[in-house]
C-alpha cells in the first residue's frame, strides 16, 4: 500500500473447484486507487462539471464518518 500515491496493488487468486478437485486456477493483478472526497470534487469542477453533490448511504445526506458508500452526482 503506498499512501503517498493513494495506490495500492494487490496480486489475487482465483480458483475453479469441480467435485472436489481444483480444475483451474487464474491470477489477478489487481490495482486500486483512492480518492478523497474534496479531490473527487475539485476533478469533476476542473473538468468541467456543475453542481456536483456528494451522499452517504443512498440517502440525501452529505458523507460523514462511518458511511458505507458514497454516491457522487455531477452535471456537464
Amino acid at each position: 500500500m503506498d499512501h503517498i500515491a493513494q495506490r495500492t496493488h494487490a496480486l489475487l487468486r482465483y480458483e475453479h473447484w469441480i467435485e472436489g478437485r481444483l480444475a483451474l486456477s487464474e491470477l489477478e493483478r489487481f490495482s486500486l486507487r483512492w480518492w478523497g472526497l474534496q479531490e473527487i470534487q475539485l476533478l469533476l469542477e476542473r473538468t468541467g462539471f456543475t453542481r456536483v453533490r456528494l451522499f452517504g448511504d443512498y440517502t440525501d445526506a452529505s458523507p460523514r464518518q462511518g458511511c458505507r458508500a458514497i454516491t457522487v452526482e455531477a452535471r456537464r
